[in-house]
């Protein structure tokens, strides 16, 4: 029990915010056509994937630097790629979970197609979240940056295909001015700065 309330308030408080603003600036809910309700649907999926993925993969937090200190420390950092023990399955999981990533940022944001494009949003992902885990006890491996980056490709790789089959029906669903980094840094801090897990586990177990 007490796990979910750690995934619903970790994925939530940063997710839930950004929704709330994201759907209130549209107008005319009841009136818009398919196209929008698909954009706005598909859009909750990614805020939802992205709170998921920070909170997997532990992105550090401001509460995390006021805790651990805001000096990373060496020891934390490996910059020499597949050095350490490889575990397959971890390595197998890295790549799946960016994935949805390359599939969904061609389909939401109609500027973001091609591969180069996905390729340096998904670095630039990856390196949000590795470099934020300074802030904690997590270790930041160019490892999971290398994994994650193939993920996002062969993510894109998957859309390209799917709309080659469909003979390029499946296009962007954007209809508004939000970009992917908008989304991206917007869920990243509001996590950033309202996820207190010391707090919420001394309210749970009273430390």
């Amino acid at each position: 029990m007490m796990e979910w309330i750690f995934w619903v308030y970790g994925i939530g408080i940063s997710v839930l915010p950004f929704l709330i603003v994201f759907l209130w600036s549209f107008q005319g809910w009841s009136r818009c056509d398919g196209s929008r309700m698909g954009y706005r649907v598909t859009m909750v999926f990614f805020a939802v994937y992205l709170g998921c993925v920070f909170f997997l993969t532990s992105a550090g937090t401001f509460y995390d630097g006021l805790f651990y200190g805001w000096t990373p420390r060496m020891d934390q950092i490996n910059l020499i790629p597949f050095s350490q023990d490889i575990d397959p399955v971890v390595y197998g999981l890295n790549v799946l979970m960016f994935l949805p990533f390359g599939l969904l940022v061609p389909l939401l944001f109609e500027h973001q197609g091609g591969f180069f494009r996905i390729f340096l949003n998904s670095l630039g992902f990856t390196l949000l979240i590795e470099l934020s885990q300074l802030l904690n006890n997590r270790r930041t491996d160019v490892d999971d940056v290398i994994l994650n980056v193939l993920g996002g490709c062969l993510g894109y790789l998957i859309f390209w295909y799917i709309r080659r089959l469909l003979r390029g029906r499946l296009r962007p669903v954007s209809k508004t001015g939000w970009g992917v980094w908008t989304v991206v840094l917007l869920i990243f801090f509001l996590r950033f700065f309202l996820f207190n897990e010391f707090g919420l586990a001394m309210f749970l177990y009273g430390l």
